[in-house]
């Protein structure tokens, strides 16, 4: 494009498409009175101005809907990614905490166990110092018993040499 004088002028590929030119004035050429906006140097912009017809209607349409498709997959897709992240947390929420809950039970278990070795020590030491009474027992019941019969010799030796 070239600019002459007050408009624009289109290249000649324009020329026997049945495309009119807009008309559009140099927006500076009035740049005296200072920088004109979009309105005032075309008009509101409507279909009828901007050359659009039912035909160019239903791709605006077809465009407009298949932006909606976009951004609705990809809104969907976003829910998803956060729905997976919100879950895999919450698996993860739950593997800590059998973790912790596994951590506490091997912490009682081992008390446990601690606890039964001591029970099982102090049986064993229990089952030590009975046995050492009985033995004592057993030599006190010895000795009485042969202190008695050695009283009983004496007092059967004692008779006999009476008697004789």
């Amino acid at each position: 494009m070239r600019q002459t004088g007050k408009s624009y002028r289109y290249s000649t590929s324009l020329a026997g498409t049945g495309i009119k030119p807009l008309g559009l004035q140099n927006p500076f050429a009035n740049s005296i009175r200072g920088p004109a906006t979009i309105n005032q140097v075309t008009g509101p912009m409507t279909l009828t101005n901007t050359g659009l017809r039912s035909k160019d209607k239903k791709i605006i349409s077809e465009a407009n809907r298949k932006d909606r498709e976009r951004r609705r997959r990809k809104m969907i897709v976003d829910q998803m990614k956060t729905y997976n992240e919100m879950e895999g947390k919450r698996r993860e929420d739950q593997v800590l905490e059998r973790m912790k809950w596994m951590a506490k039970q091997e912490e009682e278990l081992v008390y446990e166990k601690w606890r039964t070795e001591q029970c099982k020590n102090v049986i064993i030491d229990n089952r030590k110092l009975r046995e050492a009474r009985y033995d004592k027992r057993r030599e006190i019941d010895t000795q009485t018993a042969q202190w008695r019969e050695e009283e009983m010799l004496k007092a059967m030796r004692d008779q006999v040499a009476r008697e004789v």
